[in-house]
């Protein structure tokens, strides 16, 4: 077992979030660094404003598409 290996000790049958982290990206993954780790956030947020604001409001216009800036 390698040092950096993540052992998966279920708790009450239920497998830990690593665990399943490490079963869906493969044995080929690398892990984010910090970093990275707060940019993907950073920008599934900003997917999320500007697929939230996409539709047409009640009165019938759009609404202001949110961007980095503002």
């Amino acid at each position: 077992m390698k040092a950096d290996e993540v052992i998966a000790v279920p708790v009450n049958g239920v497998p830990s979030d690593a665990w399943r982290i490490k079963r869906a990206l493969g044995p080929y993954a690398e892990t984010m660094d910090e970093l990275e780790l707060l940019e993907e956030q950073r920008l599934i947020r900003l997917k999320r404003m500007k697929n939230k604001y996409k539709g047409v409001d009640n009165n019938g216009k759009h609404p202001k598409v949110f961007t980095e800036s503002s």
